[in-house]
């Protein structure tokens, strides 16, 4: 992920010889020199990236996800953290993220809220996706929770806020409907992640 504001180019993403490992690197937009880097580790012999990055005032905000790469039914580890332009960490919050199936997730994308807490929207490894939209409060508690899984092949990749209320999903669906092959589908939500076509879950 990349975020440009004033003169930096704020980069997130991973550095990997054997594994991944998440990297926050600050650049000067005018000649592309660093400014800061550092590196997030969670545990030895996991993947970690930083998936998603934000401007807060005063500073940035960034997911951090961390997962087992040779168990494929682990736990899947996301950091939520709020960072000064310093580089001082003021807000930490972890979260265990699974879907229905249970296995690996595949994909997530995390955006801000309007009161400040995080909304992520998640795919697993498995071919249906079992894709889940869920909002955390932020105490850590989560308020809402909507399943978009269906009897077809689907993934939801994109979100992003949708005007003053809301956000927009786009990803793909493939099915025999559709003559296996991939077919764009893109959704608008309320602000509590309701499209009319999916689940509550939880």
């Amino acid at each position: 992920d990349v975020l440009v504001h004033d003169d930096t180019i704020v980069v997130a993403g991973y550095v990997t010889i054997d594994k991944k490992d998440g990297v926050l690197v600050k650049l000067r937009l005018q000649d592309g020199s660093v400014i800061s880097g550092q590196k997030y580790v969670k545990r030895l012999g996991w993947h970690d990236e930083i998936t998603n990055v934000y401007r807060i005032p005063g500073g940035y905000a960034f997911g951090a996800s961390a997962y087992d790469r040779n168990n494929t039914a682990a736990g899947y580890r996301h950091t939520l953290f709020k960072m000064r332009s310093g580089g001082e960490i003021f807000y930490k919050l972890r979260l265990d993220i699974s879907t229905a199936s249970g296995y690996h997730i595949e994909s997530l994308k995390t955006q801000l809220s309007q009161d400040t807490g995080f909304v992520y929207l998640a795919n697993d490894t498995t071919p249906r996706g079992y894709p889940i939209m869920a909002k955390v409060g932020l105490a850590g508690a989560g308020e809402w929770a909507r399943s978009f899984s269906t009897f077809v092949d689907q993934r939801l990749y994109g979100l992003s806020p949708a005007g003053e209320k809301g956000y927009l999903l786009a990803g793909w669906v493939s099915s025999f409907s559709t003559g296996n092959k991939k077919q764009i589908k893109v959704l608008r939500t309320d602000e509590l992640g309701k499209t009319g076509i999916c689940s509550a879950n939880g």
